[in-house]
């Protein structure tokens, strides 16, 4: 039977709820949920004989008998950009916020480009909710000003002479923001909803083609705003295949009448996990069917642990 521990979202919390279902004869537990009741949780119940699955995408909270099997940033990117690189995108760059996420992601991102053979051209950091530093990432991003400047003294040279061609190709430079193409083929994105609509327009508006550069994400962009956005119209992003997710959600809503949560699908898989291996008898046989290299297939599409306690996953590309 399932037994409900609150963590109240904090590391005490967590290690309270541990103690709690230890003395309530637990033997898998599952969640919580954020990086540092994850961590907590998995070193409280260090040297008992029980197994964990946390819902966090942090590494940090793996641990004996501790597995993780969230949606992890760096398998994301390391998926995305073996995709780009995969179709001849070798000039790697990124938009990142300036925080830890954006710090964890951008030293992703560099092993990634690595790893394929890429080059990271450049990485712009911006703090979030600042427009004006959002403004000013991107230009730095696409040398704005320098190639503004090209434009002006290009225009300016074209002025001067009187031939049809000259007025011809200045007729086309009037219409431009920058001159010349930007110097990487590939931005990463890691923005979703209205910070994403915030951010993608401003990429060629500042004089970055994106027919020419193609935007990258590792979240889902699938709701209808960001469909609907010109700037991403020829984005890649990578997500969980749909069909078991789009099934979780709607059998969800029609059994409460609301939305799942996010990471509903996450707790949804990690119980049934729990309730399969429960049947087994011994710690060991309950880690050696955890951990075999099958896998399981749950809403989210298939996964499987390793024995270091990660967890891996088969993203799609859209």
């Amino acid at each position: 039977f399932l037994l409900i521990y609150d963590t109240m979202g904090t590391s005490e919390g967590a290690r309270s709820a541990v103690r709690s279902a230890i003395r309530g004869g637990a033997k898998i537990l599952v969640g919580p949920v954020f990086s540092a009741p994850s961590s907590a949780a998995a070193f409280e119940k260090m040297g008992e004989s029980l197994i964990s699955i946390s819902l966090s995408n942090d590494p940090n909270a793996v641990a004996s008998n501790a597995f993780v099997m969230g949606f992890f940033p760096s398998h994301r990117v390391q998926r995305i950009v073996s995709y780009a690189a995969a179709r001849k995108l070798k000039r790697f760059a990124a938009l990142l916020p300036d925080d830890r996420y954006g710090d964890f992601v951008g030293k992703a991102f560099k092993e990634a480009v690595t790893r394929v053979g890429g080059t990271v051209v450049r990485i712009e950091r911006y703090s979030r909710g600042q427009q004006e530093t959002l403004v000013r990432a991107v230009k730095r991003l696409g040398q704005y000003k320098a190639r503004k400047n090209a434009l002006e003294r290009q225009k300016l040279l074209l002025g001067g002479m009187k031939d049809p061609k000259s007025a011809l190709i200045l007729k086309r430079l009037n219409v431009l923001e920058a001159f010349g193409a930007a110097d990487f083929d590939s931005v990463l994105l890691i923005e979703q909803g209205r910070a994403l609509t915030s951010l993608a327009p401003l990429i060629p508006y500042y004089g970055i083609d994106t027919r020419k550069v193609r935007i990258l994400g590792i979240d889902d962009w699938s709701e209808r705003s960001l469909i609907r956005e010109p700037a991403l119209h020829r984005a890649w992003f990578v997500a969980p295949p749909p069909i078991g997710l789009r099934l979780f959600k709607n059998k969800f809503e029609a059994t409460y009448g609301m939305s799942a949560h996010p990471l509903g699908s996450l707790a949804y898989d990690a119980t049934a996990v729990a309730l399969f291996l429960g049947r087994s008898a011994s710690l060991d046989l309950i880690k050696k069917s955890l951990t075999s290299s099958r896998g399981f297939l749950g809403s989210a599409g298939l996964f499987r642990f390793r024995v270091d306690g990660m967890v891996e996953r088969k993203y799609s590309i859209f």
